[in-house]
């Protein structure tokens, strides 16, 4: 049987190479200045390091949307007799400042006002990321 995997691009797998053996990667976005990219889709490896040398400021990065995530969580529970196996890049309770590195919140499940404020948290940092 084999394993699906599902990914961040920070993983950074040579996209062939996935391709090829059914690896699904989510895209980071990455910011150079004004200008916004999803990696590995509008922007390769080359173009991000000819970027890095001709620009002032470093470039930053956005974790994927959930969104992003749940399409593919979707098809993977519509996979009959497939697991899934999820690799990413995180940060625990990353996106909201009262989970963020906070080691308690591994493993657990936050409670309804817990959820309310994280909710809120994610909704602001998307608003956020749209308007840029």
């Amino acid at each position: 049987m084999a394993i699906r995997i599902t990914t961040d691009s920070a993983a950074d797998f040579d996209r062939e190479v996935a391709k090829r053996r059914k690896i699904d990667i989510v895209s980071l976005s990455v910011q150079f200045g004004s200008a916004s990219f999803l990696d590995g889709k509008n922007l390769t490896t080359e173009v991000f390091y000819k970027l890095l040398k001709e620009g002032k400021e470093n470039p930053k990065t956005a974790q994927p949307s959930p969104a992003d995530f749940l399409t593919l969580f979707e098809e993977a529970k519509a996979t009959k007799g497939q697991p899934t196996v999820i690799i990413a890049n995180t940060t625990k309770g990353f996106g909201s400042p009262v989970m963020e590195n906070q080691a308690g919140w591994h493993g657990k499940a936050p409670n309804e006002e817990e959820y309310k404020i994280a909710m809120e948290d994610l909704e602001k940092a998307g608003e956020a990321l749209c308007q840029k």
